[in-house]
Parts: C-alpha cells; structure tokens; sequence
C-alpha cells in the first residue's frame, strides 16, 4: 500500500507536474475572471447557485497552487492571502460590469473556498503519511 500512496505522491508533486499544476492554476485565474466579469456567465457553467460557484472555484484555485508550489506555511498563508485578494479584486471590479454586484457573501464564499482547498490537501497529506506508517509498522 505504501508504494502506491508513494507513487501517486511522487507523480503529483514531481517537477514536470509542478509545472502542469501552475499552468492548471493560471487558467483557472482566467477562468474565474471571465466568469466573475461578464455580465452573463453561461448557465452550464454553473452549480446553479452562486455561493457554490465561488466555494468550488476557490477551493479548485487553492489545491492547484498548494500542489504547484508545496506545502510549506509560509507558502500556503502566502497562497491563502493572494487568492482571498484575488476574490476581493473581484468584487470590486464587478461594481462596474453591468448586470453584476460586488457582494461580500461572494468574498466570504470566495474564503471559505480557499479554506476548503487547504483543508483537503491537510487531510490528503495526512491521510498519505498515515498510511506510510501504516504500512511501514507493518512490514516490520
């Protein structure tokens, strides 16, 4: 078991895969602009309510850069920071797209998404180191 946690580790956290998760990131960026900038996102687009649509978004937005730049604190408190101001942003440019708002229930969304994305990359760690024990205490 613990050969295969240590694969999927390895193959998720290699170089080359750093680099797929930081061009992943920056076109979720992009991605998220759109959708947060034009004045009509297209409906299959979203989950159907716009608290999930910003949760989901961040949260996706916060795994792919805690596994494009690892997992060291003061990375994953600089990533939090960056991607909680990126939300703001974004509200604040809404004030001026037509037929959008700038809603602070978006921002705190946009938060709790960011917090979501660091709890399951913990969780994830956690459960991969678990499992090496695991299975290390058992091979002796």
């Amino acid at each position: 078991m613990w050969t295969s946690w240590t694969s999927i580790r390895l193959a998720i956290t290699s170089p080359a895969a750093r680099r797929a998760w930081k061009a992943l990131l920056w076109v979720g960026v992009a991605v998220t602009l759109f959708m947060a900038l034009v004045p009509a996102p297209p409906k299959a687009l979203t989950t159907g309510w716009d608290k999930s649509d910003h949760l989901g978004a961040f949260a996706c937005l916060t795994v792919a850069g805690r596994l494009a730049w690892g997992g060291q604190v003061r990375r994953q408190v600089m990533l939090a920071l960056a991607l909680v101001g990126f939300g703001g942003m974004i509200e604040v440019l809404q004030m001026w797209v037509p037929q959008r708002q700038a809603d602070w229930h978006d921002l705190l969304a946009d938060t709790l998404g960011v917090v979501l994305g660091l709890m399951v990359c913990a969780l994830s760690s956690r459960l991969t180191r678990h499992s090496r024990n695991r299975s290390l205490s058992t091979d002796l």
